[in-house]
């Protein structure tokens, strides 16, 4: 998710059924470092960094769009 009114850096939170991981997205080049676990597996993290990693382009264009630029 992608709050409208969030903080700086740009990031992306990921949470589901009690753990929550947040990810800071390095738009548009550049790696999406972890910032905060909170219960997330390894293994999950690493799927979700593939995620990142396949649909970087979306998700930053996204959040261009909602911020206003990133």
């Amino acid at each position: 998710m992608i709050y409208a009114n969030d903080h700086r850096p740009a990031h992306v939170p990921v949470v589901a059924d009690g753990w929550e991981a947040v990810f800071v997205m390095n738009c548009i080049r550049g790696p999406i470092p972890l910032r905060e676990n909170y219960g997330v597996s390894l293994v999950r993290l690493r799927r979700i960094e593939s995620f990142f990693e396949k649909d970087k382009l979306a998700i930053c264009v996204a959040g261009k769009r909602i911020h206003g630029g990133l």
